[in-house]
């Protein structure tokens, strides 16, 4: 378990507001108006979001005006591809020292979307889905160990998100990787929805895989809007426009499992909410799943 002896902490996600894979969805919130409708929404926390400015020094401010911490970034990289590291490390390098220098030490890493897996999203344990081979998945444990390391040398721990539309999105994806990195190095960062979604247990990935938990993203996942996607073949991006993630508590993840099995295991990181897409404004839907754990769990 990671050095975290207190109890979770909750926080948010520009996602919430702005969602980078359908941009269209709805109007884009500017970072001002964003930070004071996450204050807004009671949180005091929130993961760093393409809407934020990448210099400290504007960023860091405008997250003091509003009483807000900067926890985590995502950062997707396609690592596959041997090359991985030359074209992206920068990239990495860069939000890396950002999220230094506004106190966080965690970067979120995952496999970038890809389009052949996007159209499998939610069925990738199916027969006939493309998967990794030996060779490849070789070159994957390699980069991302690689990308431990150098972050590393920056002050960062690394928690590893699985993805829908990626090649580590279904549940025995998620655990070979995990099984077949080092543990000192790689930690996991749960995502209740994505795993779900994905065809996996998020409780028993919680309980099983407590040691290697350093964060959590809790989503929820409509039952029948799953169904339907898996039987009419639905891409990721189209789950995210049909509102596949509901509410909190109004879906079918386990929350008091979850939880409950992170509890045990002392976890005290980040619980970070998300509702990738809603209909409605960001707001109400940050304020109503942020109800939804005070009043269920009181957190």
């Amino acid at each position: 378990m990671p050095d975290t002896p207190h109890a979770p902490r909750v926080a948010t996600a520009p996602v919430n507001w702005n969602n980078d894979d359908v941009p269209d969805i709805r109007p884009h919130l500017p970072y001002p108006a964003l930070l004071r409708e996450m204050r807004e929404a009671g949180y005091t926390a929130t993961e760093f979001g393409s809407a934020l400015p990448v210099d400290p020094a504007v960023t860091g401010p405008a997250l003091a005006r509003e009483g807000l911490t900067m926890v985590s970034a995502f950062c997707a990289v396609p690592l596959r591809a041997p090359d991985a590291l030359e074209r992206h490390g920068e990239r990495l390098d860069g939000v890396a020292r950002l999220l230094h220098a506004l106190g966080s030490d965690l970067i979120l890493l995952s496999d970038a979307i890809q389009a052949e897996r996007s159209a499998w999203a939610g069925r990738a344990f199916g027969v006939g889905a493309p998967r990794l081979d030996d060779r490849a998945r070789s070159v994957f444990v390699a980069n991302v160990h690689d990308v431990c390391r150098r972050m590393a040398k920056i002050g960062l721990r690394v928690a590893f998100h699985h993805h829908a539309a990626t090649y580590v999105e279904a549940p025995d994806e998620v655990r070979w990787l995990l099984d077949e990195t080092d543990p000192d190095l790689l930690g996991l960062c749960l995502d209740t929805g994505h795993l779900t979604y994905g065809g996996g247990d998020a409780t028993w990935f919680a309980r099983t895989y407590a040691s290697r938990v350093r964060h959590v993203h809790l989503k929820d996942v409509d039952r029948a809007k799953l169904e339907t996607a898996r039987a009419q073949g639905w891409s990721f991006e189209q789950a995210l426009r049909a509102y596949l993630f509901p509410p909190l508590g109004e879906g079918m993840v386990d929350f008091a499992g979850v939880l409950g099995a992170l509890a045990d295991a002392g976890y005290g990181g980040w619980l970070v909410v998300e509702q990738d897409t809603q209909e409605g404004s960001g707001l109400d839907a940050a304020r109503r799943n942020r109800r939804f754990l005070a009043e269920r769990f009181g957190l």
